[in-house]
């Protein structure tokens, strides 16, 4: 067995959340390691009790020159499908910074606060 997941990034998550996908890893941005950072989602989190959840991802895909990006949503249980689906965009948060895009998430996940956002929604 591969010991590529001791190489995911650390993650402080408040009780009620869970780590829906987690394929962000502990390591520096470059050029050459761009790839490690590709795909739709790198990170996605939901709490069911709060009806709410996070997606983010680096955008550009693939452009060194992009950055770190948290779209937030609120969900709702549909009792027909027996599944939360996303219900309203609440809001996204962008940065270059890796340790600001994390300690974003963190602090969302323990206040329910949203960050400064291009749209904001405000959370009851």
């Amino acid at each position: 067995m591969s010991d590529l997941w001791k190489k995911i990034q650390p993650l402080r998550v408040a009780n009620g959340w869970t780590i829906d996908l987690n394929n962000l890893y502990d390591i520096e941005l470059t050029q050459e390691n761009i790839g490690w950072f590709c795909g739709e989602f790198l990170l996605s989190g939901s709490n069911h009790s709060k009806k709410i959840c996070f997606d983010a991802s680096f955008e550009p895909e693939g452009d060194i020159n992009g950055g770190f990006v948290v779209k937030f949503f609120s969900m709702y249980y549909d009792k027909k499908l027996n599944n939360f689906e996303l219900n309203e965009f609440l809001g996204t948060f962008e940065t270059k910074d890796k340790s600001d895009f994390i300690n974003t998430i963190e602090r969302f996940m323990f206040t329910l606060e949203l960050p400064t956002l291009i749209k904001r929604t405000v959370l009851d």
